[in-house]
């Protein structure tokens, strides 16, 4: 225990110094931005979510089975990202709150900020720091999440989309001040393609505690986006989870119809 202890104490210093050192140091540099890529819109919606969960992810989230509950949703979504000749910074927001019925909830709050130094074309260093709750399918609770590491552009084209990996150490603990912060390795791969009228997103993210290489948590997210005229659009939703330790699969289907208020059009 007291190994364990000291090893997550490391990676916790170690991520702590990545994030609060790497932000004064690359603000500090004096280099051209090539201005603001930002998007933010609130949504209210009419959602359809169905669920297939084991009984272990169902015993923490109050509810069994598959089940498919439509429900009004209020949301709001934002990215932002400054691009630098040598870095960048990116900062994500997203906020949902809607009841299923009177034990479930679909509420989610996921904010992340990240930056990257690139030291090739192709390869850079990062640093992120994270806040993620999800109250509903896996009853998760509120974490934080610092990490750092490196990371591979693999193509970023208008045909193709934009296509990147992270890898490094993950500290991570629950909201609780009390609580411990954790050790991970992550491994992280972003898709995002935009076309005439929307975008498709794809995450997939793998982490395994740094004491245990053979525990290891699977999560798998894919987002589509159309959009119907400026004020009205449909966005489907599908996430795969998996964690060794319970040995089993839940995954989870969301369909919206979105009122939207772009903040830019």
């Amino acid at each position: 225990m007291k190994k364990l202890k000291k090893k997550n104490q490391i990676v916790e210093i170690f991520n702590f110094l990545l994030i609060f050192i790497f932000w004064p140091v690359a603000t500090a540099a004096e280099e051209q931005a090539d201005g603001w890529d930002k998007m933010l819109r609130a949504t209210v919606s009419l959602t359809d979510v169905s669920s297939s969960r084991t009984d272990e992810y169902s015993e923490v989230a109050g509810v069994s089975g598959v089940e498919s509950q439509t429900s009004w949703q209020t949301g709001l979504n934002g990215r932002f990202r400054r691009n630098y000749p040598t870095w960048n910074h990116e900062h994500r927001i997203l906020m949902k709150y809607g009841k299923i019925d009177r034990e479930v909830s679909d509420d989610e709050i996921d904010a992340i900020s990240i930056g990257r130094y690139n030291l090739t074309d192709d390869v850079f260093t990062y640093a992120s720091g994270r806040v993620r709750s999800e109250f509903d399918t896996f009853g998760h609770p509120t974490t934080l999440d610092a990490s750092g590491g490196l990371g591979i552009y693999l193509f970023d084209s208008e045909k193709y989309g934009e296509m990147e990996i992270r890898f490094g150490p993950r500290g991570n603990r629950k909201w609780n001040p009390s609580e411990n912060w954790e050790g991970y390795k992550e491994f992280i791969a972003e898709y995002m393609k935009r076309f005439e009228g929307g975008r498709f997103n794809s995450t997939l993210e793998s982490y395994t505690p740094t004491d245990d290489s053979d525990q290891y948590t699977v999560r798998w997210e894919n987002k589509l986006l159309a959009s119907l005229n400026s004020w009205l659009d449909i966005e489907y939703s599908f996430l795969l989870y998996y964690e060794d330790e319970v040995g089993e699969v839940a995954t989870k289907n969301v369909s919206h119809l979105n009122l939207v208020y772009n903040f830019w059009p």
